[in-house]
């Protein structure tokens, strides 16, 4: 599906196989000079397909096509590499794009200090060795390595007859930025603001308070005029402010569940946390997909950790295992 937002920008829905997210919000510009793809999909089949029909249909010559990722998860980049030609621009925030790289050159040894961690937050080995079958970050990302252009908060990308500020906005990921449009008051909000589903907000490594960066982010962008919000995933449908608010206040209960749950058990472990939290995924923990149970563990570390640097909770190291007590 192709839709006409305003004159030379475009939104095209890039199918997501087998993936909760159901679909990518791909958003393309065109100009008498040079076109800009953001975000592309996954790279499988389906996804290149769908690409492949919007650049025919809209007359892109990828000679004289860039592409901007809002940041590094393979959903938003996949297809970089199909697509892109060898007089195509890449971008990408400078911070993700550092992380980008290093999973691209040397993945095993990123994804081995991601999963020591979640062993420590009570993963068990079995269930980590489903997941690493599953990961779509392993299976569909770009192939090979090409180079990427850093973007820096502040920087301007024009194209189209807009200027996009880029805006630095961490917390889905260290490095992911959205675009901002001040003469239309349009932000492309890659996955920072969804409107249908929440972010997840998980751990890495890259980042000593994930979740606490992802609040800063949210209160500076609440600030800005926005008329309309271009999602990366679902609909665009809603109020930009109303949105933020509730994402606030959606952290800030699960932040309180969290403490509940250590309150009833001290001593708990990070997985068992997130066993026993409410997910929007209408079944029970033990008929998690794999790769949902991932995201849910994910989620439940970067609350603790955040609770941990607020002080509110200790955490203890017991036979290898992070468990959590209330202070």
């Amino acid at each position: 599906m192709i839709q006409s937002i305003l004159p030379h920008l475009y939104r095209i829905e890039i199918p997501l196989p087998n993936s909760p997210l159901k679909t990518l919000n791909s958003y393309i510009m065109t100009s008498n000079d040079r076109h800009l793809i953001v975000d592309t999909g996954f790279n499988m089949p389906e996804c290149l397909e769908t690409m492949r029909n919007a650049i025919e249909i809209l007359g892109l010559d990828m000679t004289k096509t860039d592409i901007l990722a809002t940041h590094l998860h393979a959903d938003h980049n996949g297809l970089i590499s199909q697509i892109m030609s060898e007089t195509s621009d890449v971008y990408m925030g400078r911070i993700d794009r550092e992380i980008f790289l290093r999973i691209m050159t040397d993945g095993d040894t990123y994804w081995q200090v991601a999963e020591a961690r979640y062993e420590q937050e009570g993963y068990p080995s079995e269930e980590m060795a489903q997941t690493r079958l599953w990961n779509p970050a392993r299976k569909f990302v770009s192939s090979g390595v090409f180079e990427i252009t850093a973007l820096d908060d502040g920087d301007v990308v024009r194209c189209g007859g807009l200027q996009w500020q880029v805006m630095l906005t961490p917390g889905h990921t260290p490095g992911h930025i959205c675009l901002y449009e001040p003469h239309h008051r349009i932000l492309i909000a890659g996955d920072h603001v969804l409107f249908d589903i929440t972010p997840n907000i998980t751990w890495w490594h890259d980042s000593r308070d994930a979740l606490g960066d992802y609040l800063t982010s949210l209160e500076r962008i609440s600030t800005l005029k926005v008329a309309l919000t271009l999602t990366g995933h679902r609909g665009n449908e809603g109020n930009f402010h109303e949105r933020v608010k509730a994402l606030q206040r959606h952290h800030a209960d699960r932040l309180q569940d969290v403490l509940e749950l250590v309150k009833e058990q001290p001593g708990i472990s990070g997985y068992e946390i997130a066993s026993k939290m409410t997910w929007s995924i209408r079944s029970n923990w033990t008929d998690f997909p794999p790769g949902q149970r991932w995201f849910a563990v994910g989620e439940a570390i970067s609350h603790l950790d955040h609770l941990v640097l607020l002080r509110k909770l200790q955490r203890h190291h017991v036979n290898g295992i992070h468990t959590y007590r209330c202070r």
